[in-house]
């Protein structure tokens, strides 16, 4: 997953002063990178950044799917994150495994 471009965070900029009332609604890869950017539009954008199947059960469903190897070093980084992962970190670290938001793509895809 690459970093949010400067353009794309100048928009997101731009369209949050515009309105108070605009969130964010953010979904990533379940990978360290994925919630370092998670965690950076957390931040970025307090009171307005709500995330979109970063959860337990979205993980589960996406590790159903495939799963990669997640090293040690990278996992221990997880406890870096804001408490808002919290639930999510704690399931990452049992299953060791990395995985990507294809394996919810029909999660994304779905307005129900």
């Amino acid at each position: 997953m690459c970093w949010p471009s400067v353009a794309a965070l100048t928009l997101l900029d731009k369209l949050i002063t515009a309105s108070p009332d605009y969130q964010l609604h953010y979904s990533g890869d379940f990978d360290l990178k994925g919630l370092q950017i998670a965690a950076h539009f957390f931040a970025r954008y307090p009171g307005h950044f709500i995330p979109w199947h970063i959860d337990p059960a979205a993980y589960m469903t996406a590790l159903q799917a495939s799963g990669v190897a997640a090293p040690s070093v990278e996992l221990a980084q997880l406890d870096t994150l804001p408490a808002i992962f919290a639930p999510l970190v704690a399931t990452l670290q049992v299953h060791k495994q990395w995985t990507y938001q294809e394996g919810i793509a029909h999660l994304l895809t779905s307005f129900t």
